[in-house]
Formats: structure tokens, C-alpha cells, sequence
């Protein structure tokens, strides 16, 4: 799953995204967030931490209430 946002709500929050409650079972991959800092993936059903290569700023990232068993590259 690729996500993409408007450039005006990139523009709005460019250093924080959040996708809780969305019923992802996997880390989606991000379209031109290079900027994003804060990732909040609370409350969905991710096994595997994975696609976050494209996130070279990130510094916060919260899986709780997930059902995280693998981490990959």
C-alpha cells in the first residue's frame, strides 16, 4: 500500500503524520514525506515494522496497540 497526502496537508503538518485506527495490517509506503519526524501507527493490526527507508528524518514512531512479531530492514 502506497500512501500519498494533498501537498496542502503536507504543507499543513509536514513533520507529523498519523495513520491511527485504520485497520493497516502493514506499514504503508510514503510518497515525498522525506520531512516527517512523528509516525503514529497506534491502534492497527501491523505484525511486521517495515518501509520506513523512505522516512530519512524520523525519530518518533509509535506501534502500540498493534501486534508487531517481525522487523525488517
Amino acid at each position: 500500500m502506497i500512501i500519498y497526502r494533498r501537498p496542502s496537508e503536507r504543507l499543513k503538518s509536514s513533520e507529523k503524520l498519523s495513520l491511527d485506527q485504520r485497520g493497516l495490517k502493514r506499514v504503508p509506503l510514503l510518497e515525498g514525506e522525506e520531512k516527517v519526524k512523528y509516525f503514529n501507527l497506534q491502534n492497527n493490526q501491523i505484525e511486521k515494522i517495515e518501509n520506513l527507508v523512505s522516512l530519512p528524518n524520523l525519530t518518533f514512531l509509535d506501534l502500540s496497540s498493534n501486534k508487531v512479531s517481525e522487523i525488517s530492514s
